[in-house]
């Protein structure tokens, strides 16, 4: 069920703000704010592709027909980021988080990784790869491995790097806002179109309450399943007791019989259907014969007559007590005459 819940539209950003300049991310950012409109994230964005894991160029682990990564995961650029601490929307799973180094020309950099992607490339906790950085290879190893809600709608990535690496590279921003109505998503479009005409803004209120509407619609239904089942469930129970218990009652009788239980048992119709704490059977063991068969004998067929409807029923019962009467004589050890 959590993974149908509501994405709650009402409290995530819908506002993204792309292609920012690093000389132009604080000016976006005071004019966002000043405008009413929280600036709920920022980020720095560096593409880069991966060129080797553990050792093993990317472009021979793609001429391998017997590889197990996925061909998108190899060719792909990835845009990554750097900063000094994990967001709302990750958890570190494995290793340990690092959040800025001092890099050197040469040094290898701690990373980390989005568990998902690490399990598709076969990589784990100190395991080395290297990304070309726009023409300049980094070796890295993962230090931390983390799990990413991909639901949320927020800058996610699959690599962050530590800060003091990628402030030197060619970089862009990222700016995530909230607007409340389509007025207000109106009124920021145009007052940072009009002053920064290279940013470009990216309005997903609209996709956002599809989304939700669908999911919403997706739990309602598993609810309404589930009771169903639970529901059908209890009819099945109910059924099966039902049908029975005639079949109880005339086990019981034939315990009574052979002594096992009471008149007073039998005179209760759920005598033998359910446990004794339920039906209030006495299920007391009696030694020896009893002398109360006929009284038993009356009451049970007092109780099935009275609730039989037909005629087939009342000779069907009318056999069974014949039978009864047989092994209650030869219990008494009274042999009938030979013909």
């Amino acid at each position: 069920m959590t993974q149908f819940r509501s994405i709650g539209r009402n409290n995530q950003p819908n506002i993204f703000l792309f292609d920012i300049q690093s000389d132009q991310k604080d000016a976006v950012a005071a004019l966002v704010g000043s405008l009413g409109f929280p600036v709920v994230q920022k980020a720095p964005i560096v593409t880069m592709r991966l060129s080797e894991i553990k050792g093993r160029k990317s472009s021979d682990i793609l001429a391998d027909p017997q590889r197990k990564i996925p061909e998108w995961e190899l060719e792909r650029e990835y845009r990554s980021t750097y900063r000094e601490q994990i967001v709302e929307t990750e958890k570190v799973t494995a290793g340990k988080w690092i959040g800025r180094v001092d890099y050197h020309s040469g040094d290898v950099v701690p990373i980390s990784l989005d568990r998902e992607i690490a399990k598709d490339l076969g990589v784990n906790v100190g395991d080395e790869l290297v990304f070309d950085v726009q023409g300049i290879p980094i070796r890295t190893r993962i230090a931390s491995l983390r799990s990413v809600d991909w639901k949320r709608f927020q800058t996610n990535f699959f690599v962050v790097f530590p800060a003091g690496v990628l402030e030197a590279a060619p970089t862009f921003h990222v700016l995530v806002s909230r607007a409340k109505t389509p007025a207000d998503s109106a009124r920021l479009q145009n007052a940072i179109v009009s002053k920064f005409p290279n940013v470009s803004a990216l309005d997903l209120a609209a996709v956002i309450q599809t989304v939700d509407s669908i999911l919403s619609k997706v739990a309602l239904v598993i609810r309404v399943m589930s009771l169903f089942t639970v529901a059908a469930g209890l009819i099945v129970v109910a059924s099966a007791i039902w049908s029975g218990r005639y079949q109880r009652v005339e086990e019981s009788v034939l315990l009574r019989t052979l002594g096992g239980i009471t008149s007073s048992d039998l005179a209760n119709p759920w005598c033998g259907i359910f446990p004794p704490w339920v039906s209030g059977e006495s299920h007391r063991h009696r030694s020896g014969r009893r002398r109360e068969l006929g009284t038993c004998d009356i009451c049970f067929q007092a109780q099935l007559c009275s609730d039989s409807s037909s005629v087939a029923d009342r000779y069907r019962i009318g056999n069974y007590f014949n039978g009864i009467d047989r092994v209650a004589n030869q219990s008494r050890g009274f042999q009938p005459a030979s013909p």
